[in-house]
Formats: C-alpha cells, sequence, structure tokens
C-alpha cells in the first residue's frame, strides 16, 4: 500500500470510529436545547408523589402554566413486583404511562421525573441492592427508546429519594431502609450524572430535620411536601420560559 493510500486509510479510520463513540455515548441533557414554553412533565413517583396534597401538586401551584402529569402510584418500586402486585412495578408499566400522557394536542412531553426507590428498599428487598440501581438504568434506557412522537425528545430527571426514618420510628417493613436510602440517593445521583440526567436532591434538603417533616418516617407532612415542591421547581426552571411567562396557545 502507497504510504499516502496508508495514511487516508487511518484517518477515515479514526473519523469513523469518533462517531461510533459518539453515537453510543449516553445522551445528556445538555444535548437537548431549553424550551421556549411552559414546561409538561410527566411524574413516575410512589406515595409520597401521589399523596391528594403532595409535593406535586404544591409543585403545580408554584409553576401554575406548567402541566405535571401524575403517574405515580402508592406502593410503586422502580422494578420489583411490591406486595406481589405487577401493578406496582413500574418497569412493567413503563409503557402504559409514557404511552398516555393526556397533554393538550401540540404540547409536547418536556420533562420525564423519576421519583421512585423508597419502596425498592423495604426489607423485602434489602439483598436486592444491585438490581434497584440497574432497574434505574434500565428505566433511563427504555424512555429514552420510547417514542414520543415529538421533534425533541424530553430530559429526564430523577428526583430523590428522600430519607427513611430509623427503624424505631417506621413500621417494619421499613426496617433498615434509613441507611439503605441513604446509600441509594448517592447512587442515584451518580448514576443520574453517568447517564446525563438532570439529578435533583430530594434527600439533603430534608435530612437535618426530618423528623418534624415526616407523619411515620416514610410519609411527608404538609411542610414536607413543600420543601421537595419548591427543589422540584427551581431545579427545573432553568430548562423552561421565564416566571410568569405564559404560552398562550395552550
Amino acid at each position: 500500500m502507497r504510504p499516502g493510500a496508508s495514511r487516508f486509510t487511518v484517518l477515515a479510520l479514526f473519523v469513523v470510529c469518533a462517531a461510533w463513540l459518539r453515537a453510543c455515548a449516553p445522551r445528556g441533557d445538555a444535548d437537548i436545547p431549553a424550551v421556549d414554553h411552559p414546561l409538561t412533565v410527566i411524574v413516575l413517583g410512589d406515595s409520597n408523589a401521589a399523596a391528594e396534597d403532595g409535593w406535586v401538586t404544591q409543585a403545580q401551584r408554584l409553576e401554575p402554566g406548567w402541566l405535571f402529569i401524575n403517574r405515580s402510584v402508592p406502593g410503586n418500586t422502580l422494578g420489583f413486583d411490591n406486595l406481589d402486585n405487577p401493578r406496582l412495578n413500574t418497569l412493567r408499566n413503563l409503557d402504559e404511562y409514557l404511552a398516555r400522557p393526556d397533554t393538550p394536542a401540540g404540547r409536547p412531553v418536556d420533562v420525564v421525573l423519576i421519583a421512585l426507590g423508597t419502596n425498592d428498599c423495604k426489607a423485602v428487598f434489602k439483598v436486592r441492592g444491585d438490581e434497584v440501581r440497574e432497574n434505574l438504568r434500565t428505566m433511563i434506557r427504555r424512555i429514552r427508546a420510547f417514542d414520543f412522537n415529538q421533534d425533541t425528545p424530553p430530559r429526564i430527571a430523577v428526583f430523590g429519594p428522600p430519607p427513611v426514618s430509623p427503624d424505631e420510628r417506621v413500621a417494619e417493613k421499613y426496617h433498615g431502609a434509613a441507611e439503605r436510602v441513604r446509600a441509594l440517593a448517592a447512587d442515584f445521583n451518580h448514576i443520574a450524572t453517568e447517564t446525563g440526567c438532570l439529578y435533583l436532591d430530594a434527600y439533603a434538603p430534608l435530612i437535618d430535620d426530618y423528623e418534624s417533616l415526616t407523619s411515620d418516617g416514610v410519609h411527608l407532612t404538609p411542610r414536607g411536601h413543600q420543601t421537595l415542591a419548591g427543589v422540584l421547581t427551581s431545579g427545573l426552571s432553568p430548562h423552561a420560559t421565564p416566571a410568569g411567562t405564559t404560552d398562550e396557545s395552550n
């Protein structure tokens, strides 16, 4: 092979490999531009997110122009059949949650918020921590692969999980969950960063005063919900229109 042809071949291989590596890298949120309209957020959560006047409702009050589509179910996990119930396994039901977003015509989904993990830390699942972390990675991959039928894919945000009280304060089914949740919050932060997702911390803002912010060691009081609503809206605000702007078409 002539020297010039050899150099050309090496250069061509380098370009092909670089393109392949870019294609295989996780899509980061930096690749998705900030939207020019109020946010539409699908929430995948558990009982704290599903509460009648919980942090999702409080966040809607803080940002009345945003639209929160709350798919949260009390008892939901990332990927376990909690209480032997497949309806409490979010991975099993993920396509259903994403396929029926109930958004007004022409309004895209901007954020899918994963707010799970507390029930995955129950005592019955205590030796399955590695599965919990892999289930989060699987959920992120599946959301990214889902066809939302819109020009720009939604961001994925990982929220939490919030603290759990020590064993003397919680039901037996949550014994040991305080430490498991603490570790899981740190791991979820790492996974979100690793996969290019947003991470919103529901643990640190509550932990110092948590016993006054929970009714039973797991579920939040109104003040606890208000705190998380503020964390959520302030965390997502940089990716939406400035406060006070409205979308007249919706």
